[in-house]
């Protein structure tokens, strides 16, 4: 997955069986798609458990999330005395590797996610479809090129499942500094 941007932001988690226990930490998602939130503290006493199917939370900027099949990839307790499977003392510090995150939601424990609508992006999609609004005029006397481009038509699919695929396309011109680019 391509992420415009890396994201990085701050906020609170906890679970969704026990709302009343929030733990403050950072949620990082990198290009490529690798999604791994660290926290200050543990969820849950039980320092056996490697896994988790639902975190949800709240962050700056986008508000709600939710995560989902996330596995504990570190957990360090510091200074911390062990009694019966429970922490004293110290600060306990993880980070968890997190499969799917939905930002700008958050749902219960074992609340189905279901979308209406999502948006996505994929380079090279024209070529897929087999559809280009590029034009290429070559000037043979002149060495030279004229390159046009017209967007296509929107392309609508129907699926099997009663979703419908919406392709469209876009471009965009070149701007300051780099005057010589269109994507």
């Amino acid at each position: 997955m391509r992420v415009k941007e890396k994201i990085k932001k701050s906020g609170y988690f906890w679970l969704p069986s026990v709302p009343e226990k929030k733990i403050a930490g950072t949620l990082n998602i990198s290009d490529g798609g690798k999604i791994e939130l660290e926290v200050a503290g543990l969820f849950d006493e039980n320092i056996e458990r490697d896994k988790f199917e639902r975190i949800v939370g709240h962050i700056e900027k986008y508000g709600s999330i939710t995560l989902d099949d996330c596995l504990w990839t570190q957990k360090t307790i510091d200074d911390c005395l062990w009694t019966q499977k429970t922490i004293s003392g110290g600060i306990s510090k993880s980070s968890i590797l997190v499969h799917k995150a939905f930002l700008g939601v958050a749902y219960d424990d074992k609340e189905p996610v279901l979308l209406n609508t999502f948006q996505f992006s994929v380079e090279g999609i024209d070529e897929w479809v087999g559809l280009s609004g590029i034009k290429v005029e070559n000037q043979f006397e002149k060495q030279a090129a004229t390159i046009t481009y017209s967007r296509p038509e929107n392309v609508s699919l129907n699926l099997n499942n009663d979703m419908k695929l919406l392709i469209t396309f876009s471009s965009t011109f070149p701007g300051f500094p780099n005057l010589t680019e269109a994507k």
